[in-house]
């Protein structure tokens, strides 16, 4: 049986792109989005932080995003 892994929540900052015609002035008042995501902690180290959906008792993992640890605002365990 492999180990629990623990459940956080982590707060980060992502990219934001717009595909249509703007003015500039418009463009440069664009900030990064601020977002939340909560799963099992799979890995942090000082390049990245990945989270996943689901797990189960072989150490099998589903659905992951890893996030630039760059990018991480806080990280905070919930289980």
């Amino acid at each position: 049986m492999a180990r629990k892994l623990p459940i956080v929540e982590v707060e980060w900052r992502d990219s934001v792109s717009r595909g249509r015609w703007s003015t500039r002035e418009d463009y440069s008042k664009e900030t990064p989005a601020n977002c939340t995501s909560v799963g099992y902690l799979l890995k942090s180290d000082r390049e990245k932080v990945i989270i996943v959906q689901s797990t189960e008792e072989k150490s099998y993992v589903l659905d992951s995003i890893t996030i630039p640890r760059s990018c991480v605002q806080a990280i905070r365990k919930l289980k």
